[in-house]
């Protein structure tokens, strides 16, 4: 049976999203912060986020080794070595939570929020993808059904070609060749702690419909999704289609 996953930031938009497919092949997967984004909050929380009509949630991953901010921003950044040992204590809250109706929790990774490093620097490149089987490890021992890509670029744009620092020696089809190597090293460090997850995507190349990739913001997103694809294994990838985020209407949504 193949699987549609809706997401959606607010539960009042539910009832539409469910209407636009059949309702067996349809998951409700909730990405917003109001059942909160922790696993302490989950199993605070657990009788009311069992009473809503979602199917699943996202998490973001505990602290950095500092205390600040979540470590599920930093896994790009390889000025961070991630240790498995700064996510124990959250995998042991998750695997202690006992639902009682069938419920995915999706680990969240975000991949460009500090994305800053050159795609041509192998070293930098090297302890990032260290990082990233790190996360899967923390997600399989946690017992969640996969990966939540969140590819929105916040504040920088890894994506962006004119915004690469070696635009003007090497070419866009120079950058398409490495940035599609680093999604398949990428997909290769995630897939060798966590062999078969369920990934979504925030924004697949649906976003880029008819664009212009050589100046569009996220016009290299497609090569590292090509990666990815090309070793993608057992896993299996969906779009999730954050563009649904304001979406009300029946009409919307079909």
């Amino acid at each position: 049976m193949k699987l549609y996953i809706i997401f959606l930031s607010f539960f009042f938009a539910i009832s539409c999203s469910i209407m636009a497919y059949p309702p067996e092949k349809v998951k409700v997967i909730n990405f917003s912060s109001a059942i909160g984004r922790r696993p302490e909050d989950f199993k605070k929380k657990q009788k009311f986020i069992e009473s809503l009509p979602i199917d699943g949630t996202v998490y973001d991953m505990c602290r950095r080794p500092d205390g600040k901010s979540f470590i599920s921003d930093w896994f790009m950044d390889p000025k961070w070595k991630i240790k498995y040992e700064h996510l124990k204590p959250e995998v042991e809250i998750l695997r202690s939570i006992r639902w009682n109706k069938p419920f995915k929790l999706f680990a969240r990774i975000n991949l460009s929020a500090r994305l800053n490093t050159d795609w041509f620097d192998d070293q930098a490149w090297e302890q990032i993808f260290n990082n990233i089987e790190v996360a899967a490890k923390a997600a399989r021992m946690g017992g969640v059904t996969g990966i939540m890509l969140d590819n929105e670029q916040y504040h920088l744009k890894p994506f962006c070609f004119n915004m690469q620092k070696h635009r003007l020696e090497k070419s866009f089809d120079d950058y398409r060749r490495v940035v599609r190597k680093r999604g398949q090293q990428f997909m290769q460090a995630l897939l060798k702690e966590f062999p078969k997850p369920v990934i979504l995507i925030a924004y697949s190349n649906s976003i880029l419909f008819k664009s212009n990739l050589r100046i569009n913001s996220l016009g290299l997103w497609p090569a590292f999704l090509d990666g990815m694809i090309a070793v993608k294994g057992d896993s299996k990838i969906y779009d999730a289609f954050e563009r649904a985020y304001t979406y009300r209407t029946y009409k919307q949504f079909k």
